[in-house]
């Protein structure tokens, strides 16, 4: 057998995958259900018709959690990932946009921010939309609400929040956004959606911070992307847009009928595994509700032995706020970049089998042309024992270049 497949620690790689929002680590039994599944086309609902009650359940699932008040209003679509998801949402969105605004000459716009994931940029590329890039407030991260407005005119087909961005980890203070956008409705006949992106922290939010008003009970959250396989626990690659009727369009859906009876569908992917879906299935009926908070509560107790720790490390600044909602993990950057080199710090990890990604987050500094950051995500899988291990690595790094 060849080295590569030979050699290759799967298990300890992934596990110590200190940037990776996906999971890298599955129960024993969630694995053989992941295992059992895998020869199976989830898209066969002819022949596996129990595929598509599972979906159905997890997307149900999945609108409870995002409070939709009726979820006959509502739909959902399994698809490949987030990125998936999020192009589906802006053909929707631009869709229903155009369904309103059928004379219009103007070339439709969306309102992002700075720290929106770059699937926006792709998707938005791809069906020629225009992008208006809201910057961040520095000192607090918050959005510049007053650049916000500023920026709606006629041809803004939605605006989208991020809840957990990959630069910061922070979750945006969606109901103010919200608040913004009834404002400006109350002198137009045009309703602008909110998309939000919550990858990760939609399996985080319902959770922990049942106060954090974010999802389908604000007026203008049309439509969300969730990734199971982020915090759903679930391995790569299962995503999930759940969407209000009023921005569905059956016309945009394909209908075939190749595998034995009538399928409409709006995903871009076709055949595909049922190991995810069936995963996530085995996770919501034995977890529940109450399992998931149990694990999310753990992530977060980890999260502050991680960031109590890191603060005792003189020669690293945490960037992470404490003054606003994030998901598990910390932003960190040199206390002195001249002296402190986070670059020669990952390439030191990576020989202890660490990987610390470490990139450039200028949302973080105003003015700056680089300000090298590094990420530690708190995962399902990472245990206190690795933590300690990690910390007692890190510490060694420091006192090893500069005692």
């Amino acid at each position: 057998m060849d080295d590569l497949l030979c050699d290759f620690d799967t298990k300890n790689r992934a596990v110590k995958n200190l940037g990776a929002f996906s999971s890298t680590y599955m129960s024993k039994e969630a694995e053989e259900v992941f295992i059992k599944f895998s020869s199976i086309n989830a898209v066969d609902s002819c022949a596996y018709p129990e595929i598509e009650e599972m979906s159905q359940y997890c997307g149900n699932f999945l609108l409870n959690m995002f409070h939709a008040a009726s979820p006959e209003r509502y739909q959902f679509f399994p698809t490949s990932g987030s990125s998936e998801a999020i192009f589906l949402a802006i053909l929707l969105f631009k869709n229903h946009w155009k369904v309103h605004h059928p004379d219009s000459t103007i070339k439709p716009n969306l309102i992002i921010h700075q720290t929106s994931h770059v699937a926006f940029v792709s998707a938005a590329k791809a069906l020629d939309v225009e992008l208006k890039i809201i910057q961040k407030d520095y000192e607090n991260l918050r959005w510049n609400l007053s650049q916000l407005k500023e920026n709606i005119d006629k041809g803004t087909i939605g605006v989208v929040c991020t809840l957990g961005a990959t630069t910061t980890l922070v979750m945006d203070e969606v109901e103010k956004i919200n608040a913004v956008l009834e404002s400006i409705s109350e002198h137009s006949d045009y309703l602008i959606p909110i998309h939000v992106d919550a990858a990760s922290g939609g399996f985080i939010a319902p959770f922990v911070h049942p106060d954090f008003i974010w999802d389908f009970r604000l007026s203008h959250v049309k439509s969300i992307n969730v990734s199971s396989h982020k915090y759903g626990l679930v391995y790569p690659s299962l995503g999930w847009l759940c969407v209000d009727e009023m921005i569905c369009d059956d016309n945009l859906k394909n209908e075939n009928t190749y595998l034995g009876k009538s399928i409409k569908r709006l995903p871009l992917h076709f055949s595909h595994s049922a190991s995810h879906v069936a995963t996530q299935f085995y996770y919501f009926k034995n977890l529940g509700w109450s399992g998931y908070a149990d694990i999310v509560k753990d992530l977060y107790q980890k999260n502050k032995l991680m960031v109590d720790a890191l603060k005792e490390v003189p020669e690293l600044e945490m960037l992470t706020p404490n003054h606003l909602f994030s998901i598990p993990g910390v932003i960190m950057r040199s206390s002195n970049e001249k002296h402190y080199d986070l670059q020669a710090l990952s390439q030191y990890l990576i020989k202890l089998d660490w990987h610390l990604p470490v990139f450039n987050n200028n949302v973080v500094d105003e003015g700056a042309s680089q300000t090298w950051a590094a990420r530690i995500v708190i995962r399902y899988g990472l245990t206190e024992d690795l933590i300690y291990q990690l910390l007692g690595d890190i510490k060694g790094y420091f006192s090893s270049q500069f005692s």
